[in-house]
């Protein structure tokens, strides 16, 4: 009970297991030594000195696994326009379609409380 507690609350938030399992699918060999090639700008990537994520190519908050057939490496700055222009696309739409199917509905309109006068618009002279 106390061991799969502890493993949930690590495992929870925690990207490490999936960038592990990525980075031993993906990597190298060769004569300079282990390494990675982003998988949109195809970049050589030294896991230790350069920056790079662990992207899941079918997002996770649009029904993506943590399974490694779902990640591959990025440098930073493709994984940043790929979340930027795809992924968050995507998931929005996801969260949309959801709150329809369960009747969740955005309040149309701004809001007026009983009584309230605009300042601005047409004048009274």
């Amino acid at each position: 009970m106390m061991d799969e507690l502890v493993e949930a609350i690590v495992t929870r938030g925690s990207n490490t297991k999936f960038r592990r399992e990525v980075f031993d699918a993906h990597k190298r060999v060769d004569d300079r030594g282990v390494h990675l090639l982003c998988g949109v700008c195809g970049v050589r990537i030294d896991p230790v000195r350069d920056r790079w994520d662990a992207d899941h190519e079918h997002a996770k908050g649009a029904g993506g696994t943590d399974h490694v057939s779902n990640g591959r490496p990025l440098c930073v700055l493709c994984h940043r326009g790929k979340t930027a222009l795809e992924d968050a696309p995507k998931v929005a739409k996801v969260k949309r379609t959801a709150d329809k199917h369960f009747g969740i509905r955005k309040k149309a309109g701004w809001y007026k409380p009983p009584g309230f006068k605009h300042q601005w618009g047409r004048r009274d002279d």
